[in-house]
């Protein structure tokens, strides 16, 4: 074969057939190790006043409350513009802000910001001992109202059943929380339009609809939980993202999130559907509530007067968030993966299955996606997409089957992305020939990565 052609084909397939489906695409901001960010909340109210008025006090309740966390999340300081005077409510209660409002208003249009410095790092508890499925009376006598069914967490035996057949045959909270995840997360279409449509879906309209967004995965993803006796707490919050469709939403890169943690031995452990982040959530997941109900974030006013009157649609608010530092990369994976790929034959036409091999070098559980990605005239014969759960230390392999397209003399990339990696390239070249074999090099990010290619011929003679 004459070398300027076969170079020419080679960058033919590449720039034309290879059909990339990344998983989830991390940015500087979410795979940072620690930001502190600026956070200012704006906001707005105006009152109407009427003849022979009296004023006793208005209170205003804002529950956008960056919390502190010991493990994660500091809130630095705080300051606000407001003529009210200011108090943090918590205790049992949910975490607000106050601000009163005890004498006859001067000016009725009241305008102010509230800033919040808050530093984050990655929720990150590293599960190393297994909690075993299911729990006892025992376990879980303390969290009763985090396993409660409410107007939206509700249930239905579809639910149900198809939770105790995610659940068959396993006696692991945490990988039983990463398949029923994972399922959710393949089978719920994020749609943007059900905010507007139907924002207050229940766990069992979301189960049949199959469509939401983050509060709608939260929320089925409780239910199917707690219908197996795994408490679950939902966290609203906001987070970062590059999703164009959110920022011409919302108008930033900060929006209005919600995920949830799972109570696994005696840790509480997040889960992101959204994010497809199992186990952990990044940097720029910032906490306002924990709840055992889906909550709005939101503002709450409460006034005695007489004569007074909240001007119609004159409360206003809104959210600016600043980057002041960020530093460290996070990668929330540690892992060795090999990936070998065996035939038959290497002729148009054949059958091959490819073989990932991972081992957890950690003495803690990993979850993560992983999608093999290769040309598209390959027919694909399995999941593309499938999940990896590694206990502490494990070893453990996952198949890939595909078909060779009616081709002769091409080179065939093969690659196997997850959400925070490349963990292995190959390239394959399809003739009859069995001697001509490319393996890309690993990008720099690649982490403790390991590349083999074993080719077994009719003679059962392995080519490395």
């Amino acid at each position: 074969m004459n070398i300027s052609k076969f170079l020419s084909k080679v960058l033919l397939f590449l720039l034309l057939f290879l059909n990339f489906s990344i998983i989830y695409s991390t940015n500087e901001v979410n795979s940072a190790q620690y930001l502190k960010l600026n956070i200012t909340h704006s906001l707005s109210f105006e009152l109407e006043e009427k003849e022979n008025s009296a004023f006793n006090y208005l209170y205003l309740y804002s529950y956008y409350l960056p919390q502190t966390i010991n493990s994660h999340q500091y809130l630095n300081e705080y300051s606000t513009t407001s003529s009210g005077e200011i108090s943090i409510l918590g205790g049992e209660e949910i975490p607000s802000m106050k601000y009163s409002y005890l004498n006859s208003p001067q000016n009725l249009k009241e305008e102010f910001d509230t800033t919040f410095i808050v530093e984050s790092t990655p929720n990150f508890p590293k599960i190393s001992q297994q909690q075993r499925f299911p729990y006892t009376v025992f376990e879980i006598r303390n969290y009763s109202n985090y396993l409660e069914f409410t107007e939206q967490i509700n249930i239905n035996d579809d639910i149900r059943f198809k939770a105790l057949e995610l659940a068959q045959g396993e006696n692991d909270s945490y990988i039983i929380a990463t398949k029923i995840a994972n399922w959710l997360q393949e089978e719920i279409k994020y749609d943007l339009s059900t905010v507007f449509e139907n924002p207050n879906q229940k766990a069992t309209e979301i189960f049949e609809s199959k469509r939401g967004v983050c509060k709608e995965l939260s929320i089925i993803y409780s239910s199917m939980l707690r219908s197996l006796d795994i408490p679950t707490r939902m966290v609203m919050g906001y987070a970062h993202t590059n999703s164009e469709e959110i920022i011409d939403l919302v108008g930033s890169n900060w929006g209005g999130h919600a995920w949830v943690e799972v109570f696994i031995g005696d840790e509480w452990v997040p889960f992101d559907l959204t994010y497809q982040q199992y186990g952990y959530v990044d940097s720029s997941h910032i906490v306002f509530q924990y709840t055992p109900d889906i909550s709005q974030l939101g503002v709450q006013m409460e006034m005695s007067a007489f004569n007074y009157l909240i001007k119609d649609n004159s409360l206003k608010s809104s959210f600016d968030f600043n980057l002041e530092s960020i530093n460290g990369n996070f990668n929330p994976l540690s892992v060795e993966s090999k990936l070998d790929s065996q035939y038959i034959e290497i002729k148009p036409n054949s059958e091959i299955k490819i073989i990932a091999n991972f081992i957890n070098s950690e003495n803690y559980y990993q979850s993560f996606p992983v999608e093999l990605v290769y040309p598209r005239e390959v027919i694909n014969q399995s999941p593309k997409k499938q999940i990896v759960y590694l206990k502490p230390n494990e070893i453990k392999s996952i198949d890939f089957y595909v078909k060779m397209p009616n081709l002769d003399g091409y080179i065939f990339p093969f690659s196997l992305y997850s959400q925070n990696l490349e963990l292995s390239n190959i390239s394959i070249f399809l003739d009859d020939r069995k001697d001509l074999i490319i393996e890309t090099k690993k990008k720099e990010n690649d982490i403790n990565t390991q590349i083999s290619l074993d080719l077994l011929n009719n003679n059962e003679n392995t080519i490395k």
